[in-house]
């Protein structure tokens, strides 16, 4: 779970993608979450990769978000909310590849 600390002002809009705006979140405690993606290597071959981003409790990180989202200060996100709408995808690294 994490909390809203900060709010950014509203960035420029970019070729093809809404308003964003950045937002500094803080880890109320441990979380983790991990996601699953394959490779396609062939005709019948495929590699998988375990991904899996984790925050211990305190840690703050920035996101950027549209600014259709209504966020506030004190607003609660969940982990895996986040991570099902990409917003983590910088904090996730590999740890298996079978």
């Amino acid at each position: 779970m994490f909390e809203v600390v900060e709010v950014g002002p509203v960035e420029a809009k970019r070729w093809g993608r809404p308003k964003q705006r950045t937002v500094k979140l803080r880890a109320l405690c441990n979380a983790s979450s991990e996601k699953l993606t394959r490779s396609f290597e062939g005709y019948g071959n495929y590699t998988n990769f375990l991904w899996r981003a984790e925050f211990p409790e305190g840690a703050s990180i920035s996101i950027s978000v549209p600014v259709s989202d209504m966020t506030a200060v004190g607003d609660r996100l969940g982990v895996d909310a986040l991570a099902a709408q990409g917003r983590l995808e910088i904090y996730f690294r590999c740890v298996r590849i079978s």
